[in-house]
């Protein structure tokens, strides 16, 4: 599973982005999405996506960060959508004032061949950069 971790700011476009990658690579991952509060407008924006007919999995993280606060809930869901769903893809869509880098030392613990890390792509919105 490889593990692609679109990160930026509240509001710079990580769902749009997201929404636009899998239309155009015709991939179909599972996405982890960490909403902070109750907040579910992306989560659900990111349901109504279809690829090759079959809505996109997305799984939600509540009320907290994965980058700090539910750090080790985070890596055991990872391992959980591995070994149970097993996709190629798996996005995460931390919430938008996580800090990237925690998030990429708190997966290294659990990376080894099967699953893998790509680069992080970071959304920048023109306007407020």
């Amino acid at each position: 599973m490889k593990i692609l971790i679109v990160s930026g700011f509240l509001g710079a476009g990580k769902t749009t982005f997201i929404k636009e990658l899998i239309r155009r690579s015709g991939i179909r991952p599972v996405i982890l999405e960490n909403e902070y509060g109750g907040n579910t407008i992306d989560s659900q924006e990111l349901r109504s996506v279809e690829q090759n007919s079959q809505k996109i999995e997305v799984l939600e993280f509540m009320e907290g960060c994965v980058c700090c606060t539910l750090k080790d809930k985070f890596k055991n869901s990872v391992l959980t959508i591995f070994s149970g769903l097993n996709p190629e893809y798996l996005i995460v869509e931390p919430t938008g004032i996580g800090r990237l880098s925690n998030l990429i030392y708190n997966l290294q613990s659990i990376l080894h061949d099967n699953i893998t890390l790509l680069k992080p792509i970071v959304v920048l919105s023109p306007q407020n950069f």
